[in-house]
């Protein structure tokens, strides 16, 4: 009988969070000792059904946020209770549990589980969040508890993913368990063959999501505005932000005709502005949480085609290449963002179609989920091992 593998989420399975629990089980599932995978989640999406190997089941987690910051307090409080019980109510006790975030309550709740039942867990981390960031600051109860999560329980798990190379040294100061560092993954890249010609004309670029605290988005804007305040250079989709946050980032409340704010759109959508774009940007600043975690807006440009206008944040120097999968943007500031935006100018005018292949080839060799099946191997028979 194979091995049964649990994703513990405390967060609604939708998005870069669903790519990820998605593709690594499909990755633990392809090395052919794992033939059962069950998803613990508050809500999943749509697009994300039960196959013959892949099993939802649904327990309380952080919905219901809305509600105030003191609902989040008492939420955070009780989580991981009714993934316990989820898991005590299983028929067949699971091989391992893998545990996506949730905190330090959450994470001790199964862990003691674990212990009680026998049962190996371990940590899929990928943030390292400012406290700052964090309901009620840096001293309010979610920042003690990211950095307990953090300093102390994480050192107590069977194993660790990390998404970074941060995170794992981090837990290799600390910690004995096995660890291995996985990037975002994807299941594919675009064929060769489909790879569009640039058109002659504005150089277009595509920025799908959510800044938040981690991307500069208001610095690529300026320096469109800079560059190109009439338009004609450049065309800049941006799709997830309201108009009003974009108008906010620019220096004189009026967006220049490049720019072109799409507001929500679908997945698939976005899928298709990012792989009909020239370049995506992605600037960052150089502080800890951006280079604890990985930029999946990089995997899923690359993995189109699509080459990226970045600094060197995470694990960023590993994988771009300036002037063949990337423009490396010097500094996270207007000058250096203008420069770059220049200089990506030139090369799609030059060479578009080397730009597409040095991108597609990076992601199937880093990024393809099959690329990382024998190393997860070895690494789930060294958490078995170790938890016996």
């Amino acid at each position: 009988m194979g091995l049964k593998v649990v994703y513990a989420v405390p967060f609604p399975l939708e998005g870069a969070v669903a790519q990820r629990v998605y593709w690594l089980a499909r990755a633990l599932h392809e090395s052919g000792r794992v033939n059962e995978v069950q998803v613990i989640a508050p809500t999943i999406s749509g697009d994300h059904r039960d196959e013959g190997w892949l099993r939802h089941i649904k327990a309380e987690g952080t919905e219901g946020q809305s509600r105030g910051v003191w609902h989040k307090v008492k939420r955070r409080v009780s989580l991981g209770r009714g993934t316990v019980a989820a898991l005590s109510d299983m028929g067949r006790r699971p091989d391992l549990v893998i545990v996506y975030g949730g905190g330090s309550l959450y994470m001790e709740r199964i862990l003691k589980w674990g212990r009680a039942s026998g049962v190996p867990i371990t940590a899929d981390v990928v943030e390292w969040y400012d406290s700052s960031h964090l309901p009620l600051g840096r001293l309010g109860p979610f920042a003690l508890d990211n950095w307990v999560l953090m300093t102390r329980t994480l050192m107590h798990v069977d194993g660790v993913i990390a998404i970074s190379r941060l995170l794992e040294r981090h837990v290799h100061r600390g910690s004995s368990a096995p660890v291995i560092r996985i990037p975002p993954l994807v299941g594919g890249v675009v064929r060769q063959d489909v790879i569009e010609s640039r058109r002659a004309g504005p150089i277009r670029l595509a920025y799908c999501g959510n800044p938040g605290k981690k991307d500069r988005l208001d610095l690529v804007v300026r320096a469109i505005a800079e560059l190109d305040p009439l338009g004609g250079l450049y065309e800049f989709a941006i799709a997830g932000p309201t108009r009003q946050e974009i108008v906010a980032m620019t220096t004189d409340g009026n967006l220049p005709r490049s720019i072109h704010v799409l507001g929500r759109v679908s997945h698939a959508e976005a899928v298709d502005l990012v792989r009909r774009a020239d370049w995506v940007p992605l600037v960052r600043d150089d502080l800890r949480f951006a280079n604890a975690g990985f930029p999946t807006k990089v995997v899923e440009a690359l993995s189109v085609g699509t080459p990226v206008l970045a600094n060197l944040t995470s694990d960023l120097d590993e994988v771009l290449v300036d002037g063949a999968n990337a423009v490396v943007v010097s500094s996270p500031d207007i000058p250096s963002v203008v420069q770059a935006l220049e200089r990506a100018r030139e090369l799609t005018t030059n060479d578009p179609e080397f730009l597409a292949a040095a991108s597609l080839r990076t992601a199937a060799d880093l990024f393809v989920f099959h690329r990382h099946v024998p190393a997860l191997d070895v690494w789930l028979s060294e958490v078995i091992g170790c938890s016996a």
